[in-house]
C-alpha cells in the first residue's frame, strides 16, 4: 500500500503548527490529520513527559486526527541548536490494527471491533527506540512481517527528513529558513484571497446522499454551506444527518481533509501548498455527525464514504460560487462530480509462503474525472483528496497474493453523458489462484445516486460488485480468456456494504463509477461522439439515447441528416415534459439524482 499505491504522506508545519508543505505525493488529506495531530500531541504530553529532539510520536486515535483506525500518523518535532524550528508529520496507511475483520470490518458498530486505538506516545525517546511499544504494537496487528518493514520505512522517513533540513537550515541560515516559511504561506493566503473575491457574495449550497452505511438501509443526507464575504468564506456542514450505527462515518480529519484538498486542487494548484491557502476559510463542521464521529460510534470506513461525501457537497457548493467567478476560476476549477467512491477491496488470508497477509486493492481509485469546462473528464482519476495515490501493477499483486487478473481495464459505456462527457470508471475481474480461499471485506457507494452531472449534463455510471461462484472458469481458460459475461454460472450482485470468502471458481467483477458529464450531451459535436464510439467509451445505442447521434450502420460515420432531425426531435420532448412537469426538465435519456446536480 505504501510502496506501490503512495497510501501516505509527508508534511512539514512550522514551530506554531502551520502547514509550511502540504503533501505533494501520496495521499495529501493525510496531511490534514498531521495538522490535528498537533495540538493533540502538545496536549498529551507536551509537559509530561516533555518532547524534546530526537523524540518520534505515533498515533492513530480517529477521534482526534486521522482519517481513520488503520493510518498511523509519525511526528519529530525539528530542533536547529535548541530551538524548535518545525515538525515533520509522516502518515502512512496500514493494512490492519487488530479489529474483528482485517483491515477495516465494514460490520464494526462501536470502536472496539475496529481495532487497536493509539493515543499519542513516544515510539523513540530521545533518540532510544522504544522497544516495548513496537512489541505492544505488533503483538496485536495481522500481517506482521510487511507491518514491521513499514513500521521501521515510516521511522526512517522522518529520521532522514530531520537529517536533511538540518542540512538545509545550515546552508541558508536559520533567520532565513523561518522567513521563507513565513513569506510561501503569506504569498499563497493573498493569491487565494485575490481568486475568492472574483466570486459575488451570497450563500452557496449544495446537498448530496451516502446510500448506504454498514448497518442499515437508509438513505443519509450530508450538506454543504459555504457563504462568500470579499476575501473570505465560511464552510459549514451544518445539516449533515447524525453518525449512524455503522463504520461509514467520517473523521473530523476526514473532512478537514476534503475541505483542504478541495481548496488545493481548485483554487491554488498552481500556488505552495500550506497553511496560506486555508486562511481566508472558516470552518464548522456539527459533533456527533456523519462528518464528526464521537466516540465509541465506528468509523473505519470513513475515510472513502462519508469523507468523501463531505468532498462532493463541498465542491458542489463551491462550483456553484466558482462558475460566478473568474473566467481563470470557471476554467480551472469548475466540472461535474469525479467518481464519488473507492470500491474499497480488501483481501486477507494465507498466502502461498505461509504467512498472513492482508491489504487493500487501490486498483479502483481509479473512479472517472467529472467533465470540464475545458474538456472532458479524465478516465481512471480519483477524488480531490487522493489525487496523489496510485494503482499498483497487477504483476505484483499477483506475485505476493493468491490472486489472479483475469481483466483490469476502462469501463465501456460509462455514460456521464455531456457537451464534455464524464471519464470512464475502471473495471476489474479476477478469481482466486493457488490456494483454497481469500476472504474479501468489500464496500462502496456511489450505487444509488451515482455522480453527478453538471449545468445540464447527465450522472456516471454507478459502482457495482458482482460474483459467479464455482464456474467453470479453469475449463474456459484453456480456450481463452472469456469475459465476465461469457463465464457460465449465475450471476449475484453483491451488497454495497459486505464481506465474504472466494474460492477457486469464483470470479468477481468490481467496478468504479465513472464521472458526471458537463453541459448539454445534445450540444456535443456528433464527430467527437463518432470517436467515443470508436475508441469503445460510448456505445453506439448510448450514442443515440444520450446524444441524439445517429450513425450509419455500415461505415460508422455520422448520418447528419437523422442526427438532426433526431436531436430536434428530443428537444421538444424535452421542452414538453418541462412543461407538464412531468421529470423537471431532466435531460432526454439521463437519470436525474435525487436533489444532486448542478443546474
Amino acid at each position: 500500500i505504501t510502496v506501490e499505491a503512495a497510501d501516505f504522506a509527508i508534511d512539514l508545519f512550522d514551530a506554531a503548527g502551520n502547514t509550511f508543505i502540504y503533501s505533494p505525493i501520496g495521499l495529501p488529506r493525510q496531511g490534514s490529520a498531521v495538522r490535528l495531530a498537533l495540538p493533540v500531541v502538545l496536549r498529551d504530553l507536551g509537559k509530561d513527559p516533555g518532547i524534546f529532539p530526537g523524540d518520534v510520536i505515533i498515533t492513530n486515535d480517529p477521534y482526534a486526527c486521522t482519517l481513520h483506525i488503520v493510518d498511523l500518523q509519525a511526528v519529530k518535532p525539528i530542533y536547529y541548536k535548541g530551538e524548535l524550528v518545525l515538525w515533520i508529520g509522516v502518515g502512512i496507511h496500514k493494512v490492519d490494527m487488530g479489529g474483528m475483520s482485517p483491515g477495516i470490518s465494514i460490520r464494526a458498530t462501536n470502536a472496539y471491533q475496529e481495532g487497536m486505538i493509539i493515543p499519542p506516545v513516544k515510539i523513540i525517546e530521545q533518540g532510544r527506540l522504544r522497544k516495548e511499544i513496537v512489541n505492544l504494537y505488533m503483538a496485536n496487528v495481522r500481517a506482521r512481517h510487511s507491518q514491521e518493514l513499514d513500521l521501521r520505512g515510516q521511522i526512517a522517513a522522518v529520521q532522514s527528513l530531520d537529517r536533511r533540513l538540518q542540512e538545509v537550515i545550515g546552508w541558508c541560515g536559520l533567520e532565513t529558513f523561518k522567513a521563507i516559511m513565513a513569506d510561501l504561506q503569506d504569498i499563497s493566503e493573498r493569491v487565494v484571497r485575490r481568486r475568492l473575491a472574483t466570486v459575488p457574495d451570497g450563500v452557496y449550497e449544495f446537498t448530496d446522499y451516502l446510500d448506504h452505511d454498514g448497518q442499515t438501509p437508509e438513505i443519509h443526507t450530508f450538506k454543504c454551506r459555504v457563504e462568500v464575504e470579499g476575501d473570505s468564506a465560511r464552510i459549514d456542514f451544518t445539516g449533515t444527518d447524525p453518525q449512524s450505527p455503522g463504520a461509514a462515518n467520517g473523521s473530523i480529519a476526514c473532512t478537514d481533509g476534503a475541505v483542504h484538498a478541495g481548496i488545493l486542487t481548485m483554487l491554488a494548484h498552481d500556488l505552495p501548498p500550506n497553511e496560506g491557502c486555508f486562511k481566508p476559510f472558516q470552518i464548522t463542521t456539527p459533533e456527533a455527525s456523519m462528518v464528526y464521529t464521537k466516540h465509541p460510534a465506528p468509523c473505519g470506513a470513513g475515510a472513502t464514504e462519508s469523507g468523501f461525501r463531505a468532498q462532493t457537497v463541498l465542491l458542489g457548493a463551491l462550483i456553484k460560487a466558482f462558475a460566478a467567478g473568474s473566467e481563470e476560476l470557471r476554467r480551472d476549477a469548475v466540472s461535474a462530480e469525479w467518481g464519488g467512491s473507492f470500491v474499497w477491496v480488501e483481501p486477507s488470508g494465507t498466502g502461498r509462503d505461509g504467512r498472513e497477509y492482508a491489504t487493500l486493492l487501490l486498483d479502483l481509485n481509479g473512479m472517472g474525472g467529472g467533465g470540464r469546462v475545458t474538456g472532458d473528464g479524465l478516465g481512471c482519476s480519483a477524488m480531490h483528496t487522493t489525487v496523489g495515490a496510485q494503482i499498483q501493477n497487477v504483476e505484483t499483486i499477483e506475485r505476493d497474493l493468491p490472486i489472479l487478473y483475469l481483466k483490469r481495464s476502462y469501463r465501456v459505456d460509462c455514460p456521464g453523458a455531456g457537451r464534455n462527457r464524464g471519464g470512464p470508471g475502471i473495471e476489474m475481474f479476477l478469481t482466486p489462484h493457488d490456494t483454497d480461499r481469500v476472504h474479501f471485506e468489500v464496500f462502496h457507494s456511489r450505487r444509488y445516486p451515482p455522480s453527478w452531472g453538471a449545468f445540464g449534463g447527465g450522472p456516471g455510471a454507478a459502482a457495482w460488485v458482482k460474483i459467479k461462484r464455482a464456474t467453470r472458469l479453469a475449463e474456459q481458460l484453456r480456450e481463452q480468456v472469456p469475459s465476465f459475461t461469457e463465464v457460465e454460472g449465475e450471476e449475484e450482485v453483491l451488497p454495497q456494504k459486505t464481506f465474504f470468502y472466494a474460492h477457486p471458481g469464483d470470479v468477481m467483477l468490481f467496478t468504479s463509477p465513472g464521472g458526471g458529464g458537463y453541459g448539454d450531451p445534445l450540444e456535443r459535436d456528433p464527430a467527437r461522439v463518432r470517436e467515443d464510439v470508436a475508441d469503445e467509451y460510448v456505445s453506439a445505442e448510448s450514442a443515440r439515447r444520450l446524444y441524439g447521434v445517429v450513425l450509419s450502420s455500415a461505415t460508422g460515420e455520422v448520418d447528419r441528416t437523422a442526427t438532426e432531425a433526431l436531436r430536434a426531435r428530443m428537444r421538444l420532448e424535452r421542452l414538453s415534459r418541462a412543461r407538464s412537469g412531468a421529470d423537471g426538465g431532466a435531460d432526454a435519456g439521463t437519470v436525474a439524482a435525487p436533489g444532486a446536480g448542478l443546474d
